[in-house]
């Protein structure tokens, strides 16, 4: 049998017959009014069990919907706890750098403290360095006005000096450039006969080189050996008349040319001389008392003997370096002049 609630009234009052029914009206109207009642109650229940179908479908979404929002709020609040573990890990990262920042304003404190004592102390330096510099001044003033006078004269009387020493240094260097002028007159003269003295030599030597050339006999070489000792022995009393306090260097000079050039005679007039026709002397022939001086070699030709080096210059090996210092002696390089030239300059 259905239950009650989900019957109408059309069918409860099918379920009970007629002869069930009660006598009385009453009854059947209180009935009639309890049936409706039951059917009223019946479709509120109805409406309510609908509602409340209704309700079921709306609360499991609800429910669906809560158990989606407690597992997104489950999520957020692991998020939340990570980001609570980051936001404590900030915190004492934090808390650490406050702490070193704090260690760093006292250890900066400090050095500003140091900073300021020394500034103190600079500035008493500098208080001190320029009460200093101010008696230093005021004493080198004083001192330069007492010591003004004594420098002015002694200025003055070092230009007096000095003006009197040029002065005179003029006159000397005037008397030096007579002096040399004198000089270059006087070497120039000796410069002269010192070439007129040459060019004697050189015929000297060109007579000798052909008395080699055509003499037999070693009489009229020592004849001429002793022509030319003698011509070199007046040249000498010449230059010594002339060169004055250079005479000793000259006179040196000379005595070594006239040794070296006698020496070259003397070994090359150690043979006899062939003759002009080709044959030598020998000790069977008729000879002077010079024939001792025994030799197979020829006679030196004209080329062996020519001069060179100039005009003043021979072939000679040991006459050629004296003449040369002879030449030397009278060059003129750094004459007294030259000096006083550069010394005025």
């Amino acid at each position: 049998m259905a239950p009650l609630l989900n019957c109408s009234a059309d069918e409860i009052t099918s379920r009970y017959p007629e002869s069930e029914e009660p006598n009385n009206a009453s009854d059947h109207s209180l009935l009639e009014r309890c049936l409706e009642d039951v059917c009223q109650k019946i479709a509120e229940v109805k409406e309510i069990q609908e509602q409340l179908v209704d309700d079921k479908h709306v609360i499991a979404a609800k429910v669906e919907s809560m158990q989606y929002v407690m597992k997104s709020v489950g999520e957020t609040l692991r998020d939340h706890e990570g980001q609570l573990c980051d936001l404590d890990d900030t915190q004492r990262r934090v808390a650490e750098e406050f702490s070193n920042l704090e260690k760093r304003l006292a250890s900066l404190q400090k050095i500003r403290i140091r900073k300021d004592a020394s500034l103190k102390e600079i500035q008493t330096s500098l208080e001190n360095l320029e009460t200093n510099l101010a008696s230093c001044r005021r004493d080198l003033q004083q001192q330069v006005r007492d010591k003004h006078d004594d420098l002015h004269q002694c200025i003055t009387d070092s230009l007096s000096g000095l003006q009197s020493s040029q002065l005179s240094l003029d006159e000397r260097l005037t008397i030096l450039e007579e002096k040399a002028d004198g000089i270059r007159a006087a070497q120039d003269k000796h410069m002269a006969f010192f070439s007129q003295t040459l060019a004697g030599i050189h015929s000297l030597s060109q007579g000798f080189m052909t008395l080699l050339d055509h003499t037999h006999d070693i009489g009229p070489i020592r004849v001429a050996l002793c022509d030319m000792q003698e011509a070199m022995e007046s040249v000498k009393k010449s230059l010594e008349q002339i060169s004055g306090d250079g005479i000793s260097d000259v006179s040196q000079g000379w005595a070594q040319a006239q040794l070296s050039l006698e020496e070259e005679l003397l070994c090359s007039t150690r043979s006899f001389p062939t003759t002009p026709s080709g044959t030598a002397f020998t000790g069977s022939e008729e000879a002077g008392p010079e024939d001792s001086w025994q030799c197979t070699a020829a006679a030196p030709s004209s080329d062996d003997w020519k001069p060179l080096c100039g005009a003043n210059m021979f072939c000679y090996p040991n006459f050629q370096h004296p003449v040369g210092d002879l030449v030397d002696n009278f060059r003129v390089q750094d004459t007294p002049h030259c000096r006083v030239q550069a010394i005025r300059n």
